[in-house]
């Protein structure tokens, strides 16, 4: 009895989409990565600089000091309300509009004249990041399936 030899034939075009949606999907990853510690780095930051904060804008160290309390506040508070309230908008369009508030408000808290307007554009620094963090959580609407779990664990 001899064997039947099938041959394939593969599309080349095929396995070149494959490799440009892992590609792609990689580079999300990343950004997602990226925009996640951005965040979390962003909240501590300061406290290094509180004393030259306090100097700036004469006010005392604790005071300054209440910028980091109150961004960890208003960023755990706001959360899981704001992640409950967008859950229908597009993911790619909630994660860029959070992340434009969150560099917008940090790029004004360069430029405040007063401890006060510091203090509403660490706020708003807060609520981008409250409204940036629980999407790349739900990182596997974005990715595939099979990838979901090993991009979990990036993020």
């Amino acid at each position: 009895m001899a064997e039947q030899v099938t041959t394939q034939t593969r599309d080349p075009l095929a396995s070149l989409d494959t490799r440009h949606r892992r590609a792609g999907s990689h580079l999300r990853i990343f950004m997602l990565a990226l925009g996640t510690f951005a965040i979390g780095t962003d909240g501590f930051m300061i406290a290094g600089i509180l004393p030259s904060i306090a100097r700036t804008t004469g006010v005392s160290v604790a005071a300054a000091g209440q910028l980091v309390t109150t961004f960890a506040w208003v960023y755990a508070l706001a959360s899981p309300l704001l992640g409950t309230l967008t859950a229908n908008v597009g993911r790619k369009r909630l994660l860029v509009t959070a992340l434009l508030i969150f560099s917008v408000a940090n790029m004004v808290s360069a430029l405040v004249p007063s401890f006060g307007w510091l203090f509403a554009s660490r706020i708003t620094a807060a609520l981008g990041s409250a409204l940036y963090t629980p999407d790349p959580s739900g990182v596997g609407s974005i990715s595939a399936t099979t990838v979901r779990f090993q991009l979990c664990g990036k993020v």
